[in-house]
């Protein structure tokens, strides 16, 4: 788990941390591909730390860059 946006003890699971970043992508005027850039990033997070990202918790199905979410 990554650590939450305040200083106490909250934290931030894999997957509420991919989606920050795909609506930070967002905020940053980037339109298209978010979920892969985030799952790409992911992965090679990933290799630098093993464990940090389980690929088997997502399902493909799940991944949209439709502004409705």
């Amino acid at each position: 788990m990554f650590k939450g946006p305040d200083d106490g003890d909250a934290k931030v699971t894999t997957r509420e941390h991919m989606e920050k970043v795909w609506y930070w992508l967002q905020e940053k005027g980037i339109s298209s591909h978010r979920s892969g850039i985030v799952r790409c990033i992911a992965e090679k997070m990933n290799a630098m730390m093993p464990g940090i990202y389980d690929a088997s918790e997502y399902n493909d199905e799940d991944d949209s860059d439709d502004d409705d979410e």
